[in-house]
């Protein structure tokens, strides 16, 4: 049960009845709850962020005791933003967190900063991840559709959920869709 609700909508609108204010993008709701209100989250005093429908072209760290949930995953969609030099992944999860009702559209585009643009990049396999988990615990995966988005030009891996260390205790009602290019696709790839 989350002790605290916050709304992200592209549009700003919130058609619940509650006075919470309303982000353009999770990273704005994060940066303003931790930095500028100063919340303190635990087991008992989660925040709930919750979506309304669009989609969000941005990547994230999810906080421990911070829940991230959709109206409904098939109105919610979550991919990276090609106007920065993102992450390798979509969504990275801290310990005690979740992600619920989205779809992760997972782009396999290449994006360089100029100082590491390969003169041929032809071999180049970058990996693009749609949750990426390092070490951590008690996370939540349910209701999740992973897609990309049929642009196979690129020798890129893609992987829906990269575990690296630690345990989750559940991931439920997954849908992967990833089509094979040039590159490699992994559904849940597991690294010791």
């Amino acid at each position: 049960m989350s002790s605290h609700i916050i709304y992200v909508s592209l549009d700003n609108s919130n058609d619940d009845d509650t006075h919470n204010r309303t982000y353009k993008t999770i990273n704005e709701a994060l940066t303003d709850i931790f930095t500028i209100q100063n919340i303190t989250l635990s087991i008992h005093n989660r925040l709930l962020i919750r979506l309304h429908p669009g989609h969000y072209k941005e990547s994230i760290i999810l906080p421990s005791f911070v829940d991230l949930e959709g109206i409904s995953k098939s109105s919610v969609i979550l991919s990276f933003n090609h106007d920065l030099f993102q992450q390798d992944y979509i969504v990275k999860l801290k310990s005690n967190s979740s992600i619920k009702n989205i779809t992760l559209l997972l782009d396999n585009k290449i994006t360089y900063k100029p100082e590491e643009t390969p003169e041929d990049n032809t071999d180049v396999k970058p990996t693009k991840m749609g949750i990426y988990i390092e070490n951590e615990n008690n996370i939540l995966i349910e209701n999740i559709a992973f897609i990309d988005n049929n642009n196979n030009k690129y020798k890129n891996i893609l992987k829906a959920i990269h575990l690296y260390g630690g345990y989750i205790n559940y991931i439920k009602n997954i849908n992967i869709n990833l089509k094979l290019g040039f590159g490699e696709i992994y559904g849940i790839y597991l690294e010791e």
